[in-house]
């Protein structure tokens, strides 16, 4: 009977996400009529009473992915309660990441771990709802919610990048350790993404983040990238970044070759 009850829940969630996007597709000049205000009164009625039936869901999972669809549907009507909703779909991520698991989920996670990053993933769909409307937010909640190993995996990459001077060949890693390297690039792609829309509002964080990339030992070359969008909104402050860089460089040992690959790529 509960297991009826949540699909019902999450079923109203997805009609009220339907009505969302017709509003949002409508003719701005027309008013709305005053069926169509009750219907929505009554749409984010009913969404407010699944948002409290949520907590009552076994599996922090499911509280993560109905919180977040509730979350996109509240944002324009009251953007502080989707906030609160995001923040709360993330910290039962969380949970559902710190969840002990039994012997044979563990033996299914050592094969598939990073495979399910990649393809079903619940983390990046709820990054990716909240991007469009607040690129910083979407960046905080990336970091907060990044597990323990894919944080070593993406560590992994950018020491291979940093002690080769060019991006792993895949093919020649066994299943395992490419899983491994696939879902840190996605992550790190993930990054590139969120900067960039965070650039477009504000191309002195970005320049910051440069700033900042380039000052730890140059772990990662994710920096020449930003550095790329950054000219593109803002050419004189590229510029500026580029001018510090190259002087750091000056005085450079190159027998760092970390150092040398950023001096031959600038």
């Amino acid at each position: 009977m509960k297991v009826f009850r949540h699909f019902l829940l999450i079923l109203v969630v997805f009609s009220l996400f339907n009505l969302n996007f017709a509003q949002e597709n409508r003719t701005q000049t027309l008013p709305k009529s005053k069926e169509k205000l009750e219907l929505e009164t009554k749409a984010f009625e009913l969404l407010s009473e699944v948002i409290d039936e949520t907590a009552t869901l076994k599996l922090a999972e499911n509280r993560s992915y109905i919180s977040s669809l509730a979350a996109t549907l509240f944002w324009e009507k009251d953007e502080k309660l989707a906030r609160q909703l995001f923040h709360s779909a993330a910290n039962e991520l969380i949970k559902s990441q710190n969840t002990p698991k039994s012997r044979r989920q563990t033996n299914i996670e050592n094969a598939d771990y990073y495979r399910n990053l990649i393809f079903n993933n619940l983390r990046g769909k709820l990054v990716f709802r909240i991007l469009p409307k607040d690129a910083e937010l979407a960046s905080e909640i990336l970091y907060a919610t990044r597990p323990s190993k894919l944080a070593n995996a993406v560590q992994n990459y950018q020491q291979i990048v940093a002690q080769t001077g060019k991006k792993p060949d895949l093919s020649n890693y066994k299943q395992e350790e490419r899983m491994k390297l696939e879902a840190a690039i996605t992550e790190i792609q993930h990054e590139q993404q969120i900067k960039k829309e965070i650039a477009k509002k504000d191309p002195q964080k970005l320049a910051e983040n440069i700033r900042e990339s380039f000052a730890k030992e140059m772990t990662s070359y994710d920096f020449l990238n930003d550095l790329d969008v950054l000219n593109k909104k803002d050419h004189d402050l590229a510029q500026k970044i580029l001018s510090e860089i190259m002087q750091n460089l000056a005085g450079a040992d190159f027998s760092n070759y970390s150092k040398w690959y950023v001096a031959y790529w600038l």
